[in-house]
C-alpha cells in the first residue's frame, strides 16, 4: 500500500499539468492574434492618414523625429 500511493499521485498529476499548459498556449494564442490585429490596424490607420495628406504627414514626422 506504500508503494501504490506515490505511483497513483505521479499518474494523476501530469493530465492537470497538461491541461494548464493547454490553457497557457490558448491565453498565449488568443494574445498573439490581438496584437497581430492590433499590428494591422495601425498599420491601415497610417497608410490612410499619409495617402490622404502626404505632404502635412511627412511634416508630422519630422517634427516629431
Amino acid at each position: 500500500s506504500c508503494h501504490s500511493q506515490p505511483s497513483e499521485g505521479r499518474l494523476q498529476r501530469p493530465a492537470r499539468v497538461i491541461r494548464i499548459n493547454r490553457s497557457l498556449d490558448n491565453s498565449i494564442n488568443m494574445l498573439n492574434k490581438d496584437l497581430k490585429l492590433r499590428k494591422f490596424k495601425e498599420r491601415k490607420f497610417k497608410q490612410k492618414c499619409v495617402s490622404r495628406e502626404p505632404r502635412s504627414a511627412m511634416w508630422a514626422w519630422r517634427d516629431l523625429g
